[in-house]
C-alpha cells in the first residue's frame, strides 16, 4: 500500500487520516483491477511485425494533431519499434479525429474503455496505463516496451531501448525527497520485469508520487539510481524573452516534449505553433 506510516504526526493519527488514506487507497485500486478487466471499445491491431521486438504506446486524449506528428515521426527515427496508440480520450469526436489519423498513418490503434477518472488527469492516465499493460502488452509480450505521452517527439534516428541491454528499465527520472520513479511520458522497461513484478502506473498520491509512482514500492525502490542511465532533460520557453513557468518547452535527449499542461493558456496555440515549426522539416521530409 502506497502510504508511509511513519511520514503522520499525532495529529493526523487524532484526525484518523492514515486510515482515510488506507481507504481512499483501496478505492482507487479496486477501480483499477476493474477497469483493466473491461475490453477496449474500438480495436485496430496488425499482427505484430517479426522483425519488431520491440512495443512502443502512446496514450493520446482528444487531440489528433499531436498523433498525426507523432505517427509520422515514430515512423521514420524510431522505425524498429511498433507503434500502438491507446487513446483516452473522453468525447467521441476526439476519438474519432485521432482514429481517422491513425487509419491514415496506418498505425494500430486502439480506444481504451471509458474512463471513470476524466475528471482527474493524472489519475485517468494512470488508469489508462494499466488498462495498456494488461491488454496490449501482456497479449504481445515483446522484448521491452515503452510508454510516452502524445506531445513528445523524436527529431532524429533513435533507439530509446539500446539502455535496456544493460538495464531493467530507462526514462526520464523524476524525484520527490528520497523516492524517485520514471515519468510516464517516456519510460521503457525489459518485458520479463512484468513477469516478475506487478507493474502499477497509477499515482502513489499519499507519497506525493504522480502518474507512475506507484511503481515505487513495486519496483524502483530496489534499484540504486546511482547505477542506472537516465534520460537527460531541460526546459526552455517556447520563445526568448518569456518567463519558463509561461511557456515551457522540454528537450528529453532528442525529443521535444510540448508539456502540454504546463504554462499560461493564453500562450498555448503559440506555443503549438512553435513547436510546430520545430517539426516542420522533419515532417516535409516525410511527406
Amino acid at each position: 500500500m502506497d502510504i508511509d506510516l511513519s511520514s503522520y504526526s499525532i495529529f493526523n493519527w487524532i484526525n484518523l487520516q492514515p486510515a482515510i488514506h488506507f481507504w481512499k487507497t483501496s478505492r482507487y485500486r479496486r477501480v483499477d483491477r476493474k477497469y483493466r478487466k473491461l475490453p477496449a471499445r474500438v480495436s485496430k491491431l496488425d499482427v505484430p511485425s517479426n522483425d519488431r521486438s520491440n512495443m512502443i504506446i502512446a496514450i493520446a486524449f482528444e487531440d489528433a494533431e499531436l498523433i498525426d506528428w507523432q505517427s509520422r515521426l515514430m515512423r521514420r527515427f524510431v522505425p524498429t519499434a511498433d507503434y500502438i496508440v491507446v487513446d483516452n480520450s473522453k468525447s467521441i469526436e476526439g476519438a474519432n479525429a485521432i482514429k481517422a489519423i491513425c487509419e491514415k498513418r496506418r498505425c494500430n490503434y486502439l480506444l481504451a474503455p471509458e474512463n471513470p477518472w476524466h475528471g482527474s488527469p493524472s489519475r485517468s492516465h494512470g488508469l489508462a496505463l494499466n488498462w495498456a499493460l494488461d491488454n496490449v502488452v501482456n497479449v504481445r509480450k515483446p522484448q521491452a516496451f515503452g510508454f510516452i505521452d502524445a506531445d513528445i517527439f523524436p527529431t532524429e534516428p533513435t533507439d530509446p531501448f539500446a539502455p535496456l541491454r544493460q538495464q531493467d528499465f530507462f526514462g526520464v527520472v523524476r524525484h520527490m525527497g528520497e523516492r524517485w520513479y520514471l515519468w510516464a511520458g517516456f519510460c521503457f522497461f525489459r518485458y520479463s520485469l512484468v513477469e516478475r513484478f506487478r507493474l502499477n502506473f497509477g499515482q502513489a498520491w499519499f507519497l506525493g508520487l504522480d502518474t507512475g509512482g506507484a511503481n515505487w514500492n513495486i519496483l524502483y525502490k530496489h534499484y540504486a539510481l546511482s547505477t542506472l542511465m537516465q534520460m537527460e532533460t531541460s526546459f526552455f520557453p517556447f520563445k526568448q524573452g518569456l518567463n519558463l513557468s509561461d511557456g515551457p518547452l522540454q528537450r528529453c535527449g532528442s525529443w521535444i516534449h510540448e508539456v502540454g499542461q504546463m504554462g499560461l493558456p493564453e500562450y498555448a496555440f503559440e506555443k503549438r505553433d512553435a513547436l510546430g515549426r520545430m517539426l516542420e522539416s522533419n515532417l516535409k521530409a516525410i511527406d
